[in-house]
């Protein structure tokens, strides 16, 4: 079985570095590079000077997912959602990549180690 994940080469700071992302990951960066108005080196960049712990990799999945949360709780509100917002026509294109993107956040949530309370 052919893996998902893509080791995919970008310039951060300069830098030729790579990470390795599924499809619907580095689709959900470009896209949120372009609602931000921000090149994709650029979010990159920010996201790994801004990181704690963990590899590239790790830390743009996580970014990613964090956006689409907060956004589906109502929390960010970007340009293209503006505009279709004020049309009132959606790019029924982009869909199916929020629904894998999705999919692959619940299946990201459930592998997580779960925190011990108390």
């Amino acid at each position: 079985m052919k893996s998902t994940v893509v080791k995919r080469s970008i310039v951060v700071a300069g830098h030729k570095t790579s990470a390795s992302l599924e499809d619907a990951f580095w689709k959900g960066l470009k896209d949120i590079a372009k609602a931000r108005r921000v090149t994709l080196s650029d979010l990159v960049g920010g996201i790994d000077t801004d990181r704690e712990h963990g590899n590239l990799s790790s830390a743009l999945r996580l970014f990613v997912l964090d956006h689409y949360q907060k956004r589906a709780a109502g929390m960010v509100v970007d340009n293209s959602v503006r505009a279709a917002e004020y049309t009132n026509v959606h790019d029924t294109d982009d869909w199916p990549n929020e629904r894998r993107l999705s999919r692959l956040c619940r299946h990201t949530l459930s592998a997580r180690p779960k925190k011990e309370t108390g």
